[in-house]
This record gives C-alpha cells, structure tokens and sequence, in this order.
C-alpha cells in the first residue's frame, strides 16, 4: 500500500515537471517569434455639434472733428500780368497857393504861423517828393485812388518834426504813403526876419489811376 502511494506521487510530481516545461517551451516559442509587432492606434475624433457664426459686435466709432477751414492768402499778381496804365498816379503840391486856415492849436504850442513871410518849401523842388512817392502796389492793385491832406511842421533845422493828416483818402495805405514820401525830403526852413523859424504848412497829395 506505502509502494503505491510513493509511485503515484512520483507520477504526479514527473508530470508536473513536464507540464511546467512544456508551458515554458510555447512561452519562449512565442515571444521568440512574436516579439517584433506593432500597434496601430486610431484616434477617434469626438462629434462636436456646429458652431453658429456671430456677427461681430458693433463699435461706435468716434467722430473725427472737422478741420477749421484754411485761411485763403492773396496770391501776388506777377508785375507783367498788372494792368498797365499811362500814368500810375499824379500829385500835386502848390505852396505857392492860398493856404486855407489852420485848425486852432493848443495855447501851450509854441509853434509860429505865418502866411506871409518866406514858407518852407522841399529841397530839390516838388520833384524830390514826387520822387519819393510810391503808389503803394496793393492799393494799385484794387484800384484805390484818393487825396491826401497833410500838415507839415518843418523845424528850423529842416527837418520835418510833424505831421499830421487833416484829411484822409479813405484808405490807410495812400495816407501812409502820403506821409512816408513827406518825411523822406529835407526842407529849406521858413524865415521870419531873417531867422528860420517852425512853420506848419498843408500839402494834398491826390493818388490817381489813369
């Protein structure tokens, strides 16, 4: 009975070992034949549910302020394309005339007024202020014509000290023009007795175009 029992566990124990063996052999075969393999993954991608296009949001653009508008600046007129006129202007200046009353002057002037002693008269004759007047451009430009009248105080040095505008043209460049050419000669002085003295005397100056 102990003999069987010893046999049939040996049986057991030669089969176990051959089993495990066997088992071991497939498994070696296997990864020795298999071991190059590859695994193909497929991404799946989600279903996503359409997007609906939004119309952009609206934005209030700021408004831009209008320029001020620019100022127009006169555009000189070549000399060649003027209108070109015979005369451009013509003066006339007569100390030799009656000289009209002059405005009354305040007590404290110590100028002296005389009519009838030697008047002052410009250095070189009525051609030296003729020479010095200029029709000014702009004023010819336009068309501007007028008189000027003017009082003069010739110092005893001769020298013009004052003046003053008694009647205008109407334009404040002839007036100045008027004055400027007045100024610009040297005078022979009045004399009373002898002896030079100041003396106011008035002279028109007419601005005309022909």
């Amino acid at each position: 009975m102990e003999k069987k029992s010893s046999a049939r566990d040996y049986n057991y124990k030669k089969s176990f070992e051959l089993g495990l063996v066997g088992s071991l052999l497939v498994c070696l075969f296997i990864f020795t034949v298999f071991r190059h393999f590859s695994v193909e993954v497929t991404p799946v991608e989600a279903a996503q549910p359409p997007l609906e296009a939004l119309p952009p949001p609206k934005t209030e653009q700021p408004k831009r302020p209008l320029a001020p508008p620019i100022p127009t600046v006169p555009v000189p007129v070549p000399e060649n394309e003027l209108p070109q006129y015979e005369t451009l202007y013509q003066n006339f200046i007569d100390i030799n005339q009656d000289i009209p009353a002059l405005p009354e002057k305040d007590e404290q002037d110590t100028y002296i007024f005389i009519a009838d002693q030697a008047r002052p008269v410009p250095v070189g004759g009525l051609a030296a202020i003729e020479k010095n007047l200029v029709y000014p451009r702009m004023a010819r430009r336009l068309g501007l014509t007028g008189t000027v009248v003017v009082d003069v105080l010739v110092g005893v040095n001769g020298r013009v000290v004052a003046t003053e505008i008694v009647e205008s043209a109407g334009f404040d460049q002839l007036d100045q023009a008027a004055v400027k050419a007045i100024r610009s000669v040297r005078w022979k002085p009045a004399t009373q007795r002898g002896e030079p003295v100041e003396v106011w005397v008035r002279i028109p100056l007419v601005f005309r175009l022909h």
